[in-house]
């Protein structure tokens, strides 16, 4: 007769309500020799969710060109803007662009309701200078890329915003961009993501480089993860400099665990004004089952 075993005792995220989190015995037969199966027991023990690696990777990875002293995520920005504005509803409603472009746009974001958020891909047409309406109104904008035949018109970007005032195909206010694209690179540079209800990243490994400074600069450079009501909080940290080792690669065995509904970002901060950044981080996928 099979037996119940205790795998852990775990809380909600209000950190009341505990719940037993039990297995019939058998347990499953799974391969335990990676450090895949290592994160699944992991997950089922710290957060009470049995979930099962699924063949989706995730490669997140961007590029600030002006950062300072100030921490700043590692993401292209409309003007001044160092870090982005979260928002708690489906408030990203629209998409412009500062050329006469007209090619499809793959959006990938989540909607948002309550603490969940819901995976959603849309593909909407470049109008010009003219904001277009998305299908789907998000709170989170996490990659966009160009789908058309042709490159996007010679030093043009695309914004996706709240919507609001524009002049010359570029929104009024830099705070209610959420993501642009550059011509030439042909989709966004954003190192951040979010990621969805039934989801959680397991992160095998973060790297980073500073691009272009002259001798004697240095950064700091943290992967930082927030859950739903906190707060942004450092995963891992490590410094690059010119005169040293200006790339890093670490790899995390065991993997870094991120669980569902979080917001993932890759911040970094220099010793000198106007420091290139590029960072990112590789991950696979976990479904809750």
């Amino acid at each position: 007769m099979a037996q119940g075993i205790l795998l852990s005792t775990v809380e909600d995220q209000s950190g009341t309500n505990p719940k037993v989190v039990t297995y019939s015995d058998p347990l499953p037969t799974k391969d335990m020799g990676g450090w895949s199966s290592h994160a699944e027991d992991e997950v089922l023990f710290s957060y009470g969710d049995i979930v099962k690696v699924k063949p989706k990777s995730l490669l997140k990875f961007g590029e600030n060109t002006v950062v300072g002293t100030a921490e700043a995520t590692v993401m292209e920005f409309i003007d001044a803007e160092i870090n982005e504005t979260y928002v708690s509803t489906n408030a990203i409603t629209s998409i412009i662009s500062d050329g006469a472009n007209t090619q499809d746009v793959r959006i990938e974001g989540h909607t948002i309701s309550g603490n969940d958020l819901t995976f959603v891909v849309q593909t909407v047409t470049l109008t010009g200078t003219t904001a277009a309406t998305l299908g789907t109104a998000l709170a989170r904008v996490s990659r966009i890329s160009n789908e058309g035949s042709t490159a996007l018109a010679a030093a043009s970007k695309v914004y996706v915003y709240e919507g609001g005032a524009v002049t010359a195909g570029q929104p009024d206010v830099g705070s209610t961009v959420h993501i642009v694209m550059s011509a030439g690179e042909e989709q966004s540079l954003k190192a951040s993501t979010s990621l969805s209800s039934t989801d959680y990243a397991f992160i095998t490994d973060i790297y980073g480089s500073i691009e272009k400074q002259g001798a004697g600069a240095f950064a700091t450079i943290r992967l930082k993860v927030r859950r739903p009501g906190g707060v942004f909080q450092t995963k891992f940290k490590t410094g690059v400099a010119t005169d040293g080792a200006s790339t890093f690669n670490q790899q995390f065995e065991p993997y870094l665990i991120v669980p569902k509904n979080s917001d993932i970002i890759i911040t970094a901060e220099a010793s000198t004004a106007t420091t290139a950044i590029s960072a990112g981080w590789n991950s696979v996928l976990a479904a809750i089952q």
